[in-house]
């Protein structure tokens, strides 16, 4: 669950032309605050021209180029920003954004281990940086930093919920059921964190309550195929052959090309072709 996540609609009409620096600057941030992005890329790229050494003008464009869905130049447009000033927290975490959706995990973590650096109190850069250190495999500083937000903000669904996936991951099952439930009781509609909560009951064998709680996750939203994979086990470990092929197939049918739902079909193929008869026998 990232903490800091850009998007927006873009308006297909253009800025007028601005008679100076701080109007277009004006025009832009004006633009932007109504997420008319194609009108504020127009005034802020007037304002570039006008000053193109302005670190400002540079780090507002490259804002606006990546809520408007044009990332390569705005990721161009934001290093031309922080060539202009290397100590703007703020340029580095747009920037780390980026390459955060691009999967440039280890990048993106530099980028935002500089800005906790300058910022240390800054919480939605740290939760963006306990998941690259997660993506990168370090689980334990993972969950280091999901856990300070904890206990800065005790009631940040977002940093309970990925401090509960980081606690999973480290094999604390009881630790992370705990979380789960925390981040539920904060908000109830989550259903990722009842489905997280079911594959801890899994981890118990209580296979009874991890179906209910899978049932749960699916009931909130039906195309969580992580929670029909997690059913399929609860089912299988209840003994329910029937219901638990079902379960898989519908977590392939939502998301054929997720890895685990791959793995479960391979699976799947290998005990049917096993169950075949032979096509020789011996007497």
């Amino acid at each position: 669950m990232l903490f800091a996540l850009i998007g927006g609609v873009s308006s297909p009409s253009q800025a007028v032309p601005l008679g100076n620096f701080a109007q277009a600057m004006q025009a832009g941030k004006t633009y932007s605050n109504q997420k008319a992005y194609s009108q504020a890329i127009s005034s802020y790229q007037q304002a570039v021209e006008m000053k193109p050494d302005s670190p400002e003008a540079q780090l507002e464009l490259g804002k606006a180029l990546s809520r408007a869905g044009e990332s390569d130049r705005a990721i161009s447009t934001l290093f031309e920003a922080l060539k202009l000033n290397p100590k703007n927290p703020e340029t580095r975490a747009e920037i780390a954004v980026i390459l955060m959706k691009r999967g440039n995990w280890d990048e993106a973590g530099g980028q935002l281990k500089q800005v906790l650096d300058m910022v240390p109190t800054d919480n939605a850069v740290r939760g963006n940086y306990g998941i690259c250190l997660e993506q990168l495999g370090y689980i334990d500083a993972a969950a280091e930093q999901f856990a300070i937000i904890v206990k800065a903000q005790p009631k940040s669904v977002e940093a309970i919920y990925n401090l509960a996936v980081a606690l999973q991951l480290k094999g604390q099952t009881e630790q992370a059921a705990d979380a789960y439930k925390k981040t539920i009781a904060l908000a109830p509609s989550n259903s990722l964190a009842y489905m997280g909560l079911g594959k801890c009951f899994l981890a118990r064998k209580d296979y009874k309550n991890a179906a209910l709680i899978e049932k749960r996750a699916i009931q909130l939203f039906p195309n969580n195929h992580w929670a029909y994979l997690a059913l399929g086990d609860a089912y299988n470990g209840l003994g329910q052959k029937g219901d638990s092929l079902e379960a898989y197939r519908k977590a392939i049918q939502i998301n054929p090309k997720d890895p685990a739902c791959r793995a479960v079909l391979t699976n799947l193929l290998k005990q049917k072709t096993a169950s075949l008869p032979s096509a020789f026998t011996t007497r």
